[in-house]
């Protein structure tokens, strides 16, 4: 469960908590889960009670193992108003108002959003990655997520990017390559 922080506007302050200074900080819940079946009994309980327990507003899940037309379903056991699939259908997103988006740009490996909301002082752009393995299919990655840089948004970007920087987190597999580490921080 990652959390997003944000000043809300004023007029929303007033609104929603009177008796509260203008200033202060909103946390904002949210899941990204590769979630490698969604479908799966104990996979689904299991995000259904982290959205109920942590009152997550939005979830974003890769490797639904899935097919498309089973999102509605999902979306009405998790109690979201909305969703979002990227281009090969391996990313969904998930959310409810107060938030109110549409599609940037999207991939095979990637969906970006922009985010309004009564909540923020100024519109967010989020990108979510389910990144290939190999470097050469990552590049294409890299390339459609210039194309969504905001040029004057914040922009938060999170997801599986398929890559590991320190040596000792690999296991198994192909060997370590140090060089697959660089690009990813470049």
């Amino acid at each position: 469960v990652c959390e997003l922080t944000s000043h809300p506007t004023d007029s929303y302050v007033r609104q929603h908590h009177p008796k509260t200074h203008s200033r202060f900080f909103l946390m904002i819940n949210g899941i990204f889960w590769n979630i490698r079946g969604v479908a799966k009994a104990p996979n689904l309980r299991r995000l259904i009670k982290l959205v109920r327990t942590y009152h997550v507003q939005f979830v974003v899940i890769c490797e639904p193992k899935l097919d498309e037309s089973k999102i509605e379903s999902i979306r009405l056991r998790l109690l979201f108003d909305y969703t979002f699939v990227n281009l090969s259908g391996d990313i969904w997103i998930f959310y409810s108002s107060p938030f109110i988006c549409s599609i940037v740009g999207s991939s095979e490996q990637h969906i970006s959003i922009h985010v309004q909301s009564q909540l923020f002082s100024t519109p967010i752009v989020m990108s979510f990655v389910h990144a290939k393995c190999s470097v050469e299919e990552r590049r294409a990655l890299w390339n459609a997520l210039l194309k969504d840089k905001p040029i004057s948004l914040p922009w938060c970007i999170g997801g599986d990017f398929n890559v590991i920087l320190p040596p000792h987190e690999k296991r198994g597999g192909r060997p370590f390559a140090i060089a697959e580490g660089m690009e990813f921080m470049s």
